[in-house]
């Protein structure tokens, strides 16, 4: 390996590395400020709130809360490192872009005027998202990436072979559990009057809450749907054998 391609790869798991620590940094030395915003609490819901905002607003708490683990964790530079050591440059790169631009649409973004969170697809979300892209995060997660690139296209051996992808079954399987997920959201709707409240921090918030002596069901069900994707699997390869 070059001299440059090391380079790149150390500069790859400094760039990873630079969202962990901004996340540690403020979650050590940052002191939380309480206020009171003097907008309507009681503003009556929209159409899209009432039928597309469980939906929508569970599955973004959900990926921010998982996003926010993974960059807790340092998942960014064990990516580096895996790709170091198998040397995929094109799916490593391709793993930290993601995190470097999924980050910004997930993340819950408040409106104190009107208090309440601005609102998805809005003018205004997507002003807010082009100013959480080009913040020290997003763009250190794209630098990696790009580094990741450099350092096996370009200054190392392209072992990475290009490989015919098979969307159909990825969109597939994405389908499915979208479908899995959203059935469980609108079965917490349906069946739990506290569900508007939980559903808007997420399903995996509702869960961890969830009393298994008091309210069992909703554990119950979220094991259902679980195992309906192996269950289903395993009923179709019965079939074709």
């Amino acid at each position: 390996m070059s001299r440059l391609a090391v380079a790149a790869w150390v500069g790859a798991l400094c760039a990873a590395a630079l969202p962990t620590g901004v996340l540690w940094w403020s979650t050590v030395f940052e002191v939380e400020e309480s206020g009171f915003c003097h907008g309507s609490l009681l503003t009556p819901r929209s159409v899209w709130e009432w039928w597309f905002g469980p939906l929508i607003l569970t599955l973004r708490a959900d990926l921010h809360a998982l996003l926010t683990l993974v960059m807790t964790l340092g998942v960014p530079v064990i990516v580096v490192l895996v790709g170091v050591v198998r040397w995929r440059s094109a799916r490593v790169g391709g793993v930290l872009a993601l995190f470097g631009v999924v980050q910004p649409l997930v993340r819950p973004y408040f409106d104190p005027v009107v208090c309440a969170d601005v609102r998805l697809f809005s003018g205004q979300w997507f002003g807010r998202v082009g100013e959480a892209l080009r913040e020290s995060t997003s763009v250190s997660l794209l630098v990696a990436a790009v580094l990741v690139l450099v350092a096996t296209q370009v200054l190392g051996p392209a072992n990475d072979p290009a490989a015919a992808v098979a969307w159909r079954p990825v969109v597939r399987r994405v389908v499915g559990f979208l479908f899995c997920y959203w059935t469980l959201g609108l079965l917490v709707v349906v069946m739990d009057e506290m569900a508007v409240g939980y559903l808007n921090a997420g399903l995996l918030y509702w869960l961890s809450t969830a009393s298994v002596l008091d309210n069992p069901w909703p554990l119950l069900v979220a094991l259902v749907m679980i195992a309906y994707v192996p269950v289903r699997r395993a009923i179709a390869e019965r079939r074709r054998g």
